[in-house]
């Protein structure tokens, strides 16, 4: 990931899950947050297996906070692999990491999605 600002097209396909973690960022902290992520709680996240990629979003409608809201999304092989994650010593390693480091200053909540279908629109196929 590493800051990639390559563009790439990819399917989600039934088996597959999303991860997504919701940040709310307080303005002081925002760009060394952004860095961290990109540069090293993402890739470690990504390490683990059964994660095939990630995603870090700026939301950008209006919200009613001045601090900055983000979502990381992470692509999973399949809820086998979800479920292994959100059981795993390292899944709270890594959320105690974020804590020690941001505190109450980067507060985050989790919702887990799965597939139903993809509607692709004409003249932009999958892969």
């Amino acid at each position: 990931m590493r800051g990639s600002t390559t563009k790439e097209y990819k399917v989600l396909t039934r088996e597959q899950v999303l991860y997504t973690v919701r940040a709310t960022v307080a303005p002081e902290i925002e760009a060394d947050w952004v860095e961290w992520m990109q540069t090293r709680h993402i890739p470690d996240v990504l390490k683990e297996p059964g994660f095939l990629r990630a995603w870090l979003l700026r939301v950008t409608s209006p919200t009613r906070e001045e601090w900055a809201e983000f979502v990381m999304v992470y692509q999973l092989e399949n809820q086998a692999a979800l479920d292994a994650y959100m059981a795993s010593p390292a899944r709270a390693r890594l959320i105690q990491e974020v804590a020690d480091r941001y505190g109450d200053r980067a507060p985050s909540t989790r919702l887990f999605l799965q597939a139903v279908a993809t509607i692709e629109a004409e003249g932009h196929p999958g892969e």
